[in-house]
């Protein structure tokens, strides 16, 4: 087993298995504190209102403040954080949205960064300790497709950097189905193999592997193996980032204008708690909400933005958190996987007791 999970681990390495729709996006180098980021230094403070109380605007918020700036955050929930969401509705801190740090070793990674600056406890997660169960409840023995899988994904990396050197595409779905058709494999090995790519993949990005470009798959910069969560919660990083910021939480944004008094360019957000007036605004709402149309822009947005947000997609994780009585699983079980077909499929993350 160990040795499949081991190889997942090699071709993570590359780079194209650790950009998650369950991590974060990288912030900007100077919010966070990234060695080697030029601070800002505000030659003229002016009032400025961010749009968003994610892991973007209250980066963008902590920086300007720094700079000299008068900011203010305006949420449309009454949480902050975003995608990140710590729950403790089951008596234990759970990431219901982000739970990840990739590369959380790297001294260059802005969100290690941000971690070691707060002081946030990190725990390492080996993700060679999966445990694979089929429909008769047998536990299925990983060896007998270590070389198929190594085959596959040792190819999809190749074909990968190939396209991103040149021309043409294809949905990473379409490969790996090919791929493993043309296996030697017995019926229920293939079944096993279309299990470990949409778990390690498919799961990590959020989305179907037939919507993921082949060709972009080994874009961006890979930060290391190390993977880490949080034992209290990501949500640690968001409280850490907002001390000390004005936000006010419940106001969903209707319009953004730009606007002149006394021969002067500003700008006026009409939200649901009345309008705000600013000299800049800077806007983190989230794609979901730029797609939907819910906020009006005058003057209108570009042509350009607006074919951008139209073109841009996003993946759907679903959690669903359960608490149990005792604890039935090893403690050093990071996943629990079970295959009743290519289909029906399951991944379990257990956490810690309690």
């Amino acid at each position: 087993m160990n040795k499949i999970l081991s190889a997942l681990e090699r071709i993570s390495r590359r780079g194209f298995l650790k950009r998650s729709a369950m991590s974060v996006g990288t912030l900007s180098a100077a919010a966070l504190g990234w060695p080697g980021a030029r601070p800002l230094r505000a030659s003229e403070p002016q009032s400025i209102l961010i749009l968003g109380a994610g892991m973007a605007g209250l980066a963008a918020g902590r920086e300007l403040k720094a700079a000299g700036h008068r900011v203010q955050i305006v949420e449309g929930r009454q949480r902050i954080g975003g995608r990140v969401y710590t729950s403790t509705k089951l008596g234990a801190p759970i990431d219901m949205g982000a739970a990840w740090i990739h590369g959380s070793e790297s001294s260059r990674h802005t969100m290690a960064t941000l971690a070691r600056e707060a002081g946030v406890k990190t725990v390492y997660t080996d993700f060679a300790a999966v445990r694979l169960f089929l429909k008769a409840g047998s536990e299925y023995n990983f060896d007998r497709i270590e070389s198929e899988y190594d085959r596959i994904a040792t190819g999809l990396y190749w074909q990968a950097t190939k396209l991103n050197r040149g021309s043409g595409d294809k949905s990473v779905g379409e490969f790996i189905r090919t791929a493993i058709e043309r296996s030697a494999a017995s019926a229920r090995d293939k079944q096993v193999l279309h299990w470990i790519f949409r778990s390690s993949i498919g799961t990590g990005y959020g989305v179907d592997l037939d919507w993921l470009s082949l060709r972009h798959l080994t874009s961006g910069e890979a930060f290391g193996k190390e993977d880490s969560f949080f034992p209290k919660g990501f949500g640690e990083l968001i409280e850490h980032l907002a001390r000390g910021q004005q936000i006010e939480r419940g106001c969903v944004v209707r319009a953004i204008s730009i606007e002149k008094q006394n021969g002067k360019e500003g700008v006026l957000v009409n939200t649901s708690r009345g309008e705000f007036r600013a000299d800049r605004v800077i806007v983190t709402l989230p794609l979901g909400v730029l797609k939907a149309d819910s906020v009006q822009f005058v003057p209108g947005l570009s042509a350009r933005k607006r074919e951008a947000i139209r073109r841009l997609g996003f993946g759907s994780l679903e959690k669903i958190a359960m608490r149990f009585s005792e604890q039935f699983w090893e403690d050093n079980a990071f996943l629990y996987g079970y295959v009743a077909g290519q289909t029906a499929s399951v991944a379990v993350f257990p956490g810690a007791p309690g």
